[in-house]
């Protein structure tokens, strides 16, 4: 029955509509480790510029994120620390402000759009720091190995995303 004829037959019911499927919109964001720094991207030629140019380790997709915003999306900043090279991303506008002025990063604009708090189908995605390097997974397990092995520290969910 359509939302008309339901409202026809029950006018007192609110038709609510059904919320639009952003996980279909979603894209790969890829990720590269250059043995010191990871690195993500939703452009598959800056990816590939990278692997084929840099010797960075293709690692695959890191998850899905949007590449443009939505009604509850927020911007994904992205930076990076000229100092030690170790790109940085965040929601946090002051985080990522804090960053260029006082940690020496610099922006390098929106990475895409990822959600603060949890919608339908979206999972965590994890945020780790090492001694030069931040990490990010939605896998728990990865997550876990990173620190008991690699020497990172949780700093909790980082947002919101779709797994690949």
């Amino acid at each position: 029955m359509t939302q008309a004829k339901i409202a026809a037959v029950h006018p007192k019911i609110a038709v609510i509509a059904a919320p639009v499927d952003v996980r279909s919109k979603a894209k790969p964001f890829f990720r590269v480790w250059s043995g010191r720094d990871h690195f993500y991207t939703m452009d598959v030629d800056e990816r590939d510029r990278c692997i084929k140019q840099y010797g960075w380790s293709d690692e695959g997709i890191a998850c899905l994120i949007l590449p443009t915003q939505t009604d509850s999306s927020e911007p994904l900043f992205r930076t990076w620390n000229t100092a030690n090279g170790d790109h940085f991303y965040t929601t946090d506008i002051h985080e990522r402000d804090n960053a260029i002025n006082n940690l020496r990063f610099n922006i390098e604009g929106q990475a895409g759009f990822v959600f603060k708090t949890q919608v339908p189908e979206s999972v965590p995605l994890y945020r780790l720091v090492g001694p030069n390097d931040h990490f990010y997974t939605v896998d728990a397990s990865e997550r876990d190995r990173a620190i008991q092995n690699f020497g990172y520290a949780s700093e909790g969910t980082a947002c919101f995303v779709f797994k690949p």
